[in-house]
């Protein structure tokens, strides 16, 4: 299934009186990609990442300072995303910085 897209999707249910009775309702699923980062640009010491979203959804920006360590550290502080995009602000310390946006339950 292609990504994004959205599925209708109609289901029917039925008693088992006599009459039958039955009722039937539609509804879409709009499956949509993980976050990915759209930009990231330098402003002074600072990194700005811009990543798609969904409005209302939380999200966790993090990072690693070399690709070879085994776990990813967490940028303080959730975003929560107000429209399509979201944004969050780094400082990073290294050289080099390598980052995931996650959502968050």
């Amino acid at each position: 299934m292609p990504i994004p897209s959205t599925n209708t999707v109609v289901y029917t249910v039925a008693d088992d009186g006599a009459p039958v009775l039955t009722d039937s309702r539609t509804c879409r699923i709009i499956v949509l990609g993980p976050p990915r980062i759209v930009q990231a640009n330098r402003s002074g010491a600072n990194v700005v990442l811009t990543w798609t979203a969904i409005p209302g959804l939380r999200y966790r920006a993090v990072f690693k300072d070399n690709l070879g360590q085994p776990n990813w550290n967490d940028l303080a502080g959730d975003v929560v995303a107000a429209g399509q995009t979201a944004t969050k602000t780094d400082t990073p310390g290294a050289q080099q910085r390598f980052y995931r946006i996650r959502t968050v339950e």
